[in-house]
This record gives C-alpha cells, sequence and structure tokens, in this order.
C-alpha cells in the first residue's frame, strides 16, 4: 500500500482548465454561424482559442482563489465556473472592443 498526498486545488484547477476548453471549443463552434470545427485547419484561430482559454480560466482561477477563500460549501467549486466565465467572457469583450 502506498500513502497518497492530497492536494484539493489541483482538484479544482483541472476542473477550471477542462470547463475553460470546452467553453471555448463551443464559443469557436458557434462563431459566424457555421457550427463547424474548420477553424482548426488556421493556425492563427490557435492562438486566439488559447488566449480565450486562458483567460476563462484566470477569471475562474481568480473568483475561486480570492474571492471564495472564505466560502467553504460543496458549491463553491461551481459558483466560482459560473461567476469566473462570466467575468472572463466579459474580459474579452472589454478587450476586443477598446
Amino acid at each position: 500500500m502506498t500513502p497518497t498526498i492530497s492536494v484539493p486545488g489541483k482538484k479544482a484547477e483541472r476542473i477550471f482548465g477542462i470547463n475553460a476548453l470546452l467553453i471555448t471549443l463551443f464559443l469557436f463552434f458557434i462563431d459566424e454561424g457555421y457550427y463547424s470545427f474548420s477553424w482548426m485547419k488556421d493556425p492563427g484561430a490557435w492562438i486566439v482559442f488559447l488566449v480565450y482559454a486562458l483567460v476563462i480560466y484566470a477569471a475562474q482561477l481568480l473568483i475561486y482563489k480570492l474571492i471564495l477563500r472564505r466560502y467553504h460549501s460543496p458549491f463553491k467549486i461551481v459558483w466560482s465556473i459560473l461567476a469566473g466565465t462570466t467575468l472572463g467572457l466579459l474580459a474579452l469583450v472589454c478587450l476586443i472592443f477598446s
């Protein structure tokens, strides 16, 4: 039997990373009304994809680590995903239209 070390923050970070990638994939799927993944053929689109995913991930992590650090609930990750995704998309819209 080998001892295991539990790192609770790593589980949340993985969930946020997967969530950010899935949301960004969905946004790129519906982009410009094509409803396809044809954007994957363009290398420049991957750079924009990474920017979107990183901003959404960073916003979710920011909410989780800074704002909800004293909030102890089983729904902490859910609130971080909802508020972080909203904050990240708002930041991206401000970045695009500034």
